[in-house]
């Protein structure tokens, strides 16, 4: 029975210091392969708490901006508590797409799907996509503040797309009232496709 819990312990352990360990890598442009400076990476770890362990809340957090040459440390938590679940992450900068390590975004379907390929660890290569001008930033901010528990530092540098993603969700409203027919991306697409032509009008 001793040898039993012991193996019992151990295999908890073990689980528990692989998920709360440093996180090191370099955050790239995708298309470029050149290092990103200046993107925030957001650590958070949550506890399952509650009468039958029901919900979990914030743990911890910590975060980390990337150096000239994309890199970072996250130092992570080293407290041995088996209800701490595996951290979540998210890299932003602006003019790129969010990374999240538990989903995707995909434009310019506005919808996002569950990741598969990231594990917590070492010299970790984040590639980070460019946002495009056919991309909505109403679908973008939703995305990013769905996951996480985001600090005031990580709002703030998000902050420039609140007006925009605003005014993308006010004209969708508008303009879904009366159009019952086409699909919501397809409004946004238009949409998006409309400000950009202002824009370029504007400039000219």
């Amino acid at each position: 029975m001793t040898k039993v819990i012991f193996v019992v312990l151990t295999t908890i352990m073990l689980f528990v210091s692989g998920c709360s360990g440093p996180l090191t890598g370099i955050v790239i442009d995708d298309e470029s392969k050149t290092p990103i400076e200046g993107a925030i990476v957001h650590a958070e770890w949550f506890v399952t708490v509650g009468i039958g362990l029901s919900h979990t809340e914030t743990y911890a957090i910590q975060e980390a901006v990337t150096d000239k040459e994309g890199k970072f440390k996250i130092p992570g938590v080293s407290l041995l508590r088996p209800s701490i679940t595996p951290p979540e992450v998210i890299v932003y900068k602006k003019g790129y797409v969010a990374w999240n390590s538990k989903a995707i975004y995909r434009f310019p379907e506005y919808d996002d799907e569950m990741r598969t390929d990231f594990k917590w660890g070492k010299d970790i290569i984040f590639k980070m996509e460019r946002f495009k001008k056919t991309y909505a930033h109403n679908g973008h901010i939703q995305f990013i503040e769905s996951y996480l528990d985001l600090s005031k530092e990580f709002v703030d540098a998000i902050s420039w797309e609140f007006p925009l993603a605003s005014n993308e969700g006010e004209l969708y409203r508008a303009r879904s009232v009366y159009d019952t027919k086409t699909s919501k991306q397809e409004i946004f697409r238009e949409i998006i496709k409309e400000l950009h032509q202002q824009e370029e009008d504007h400039i000219k």
